[in-house]
């Protein structure tokens, strides 16, 4: 990913819905705080991300525990 690239992290909840959509520059660090984009705490679960930066894609699994 080159320097200074945006990266764009898209959060899934496991039915598929978009949770939380998060935006850095590729120099940054991102953390997500267990939020919605409405400022709401998600409930306990498996969450699905995707990264995008520059021309670079990847999806994950991370698991949120309460």
């Amino acid at each position: 990913v080159p320097a200074g690239a945006v990266m764009k992290v898209s959060i899934f909840d496991g039915r598929g819905k978009l949770t939380r959509r998060l935006s850095a520059s590729s120099d940054e660090t991102i953390v997500w705080d267990g939020l919605n984009n409405n400022g709401i705490t998600v409930a306990a679960g498996k969450y699905i991300v995707k990264i995008i930066a520059g021309n670079v894609e990847r999806a994950g699994s991370i698991v949120v525990s309460r």
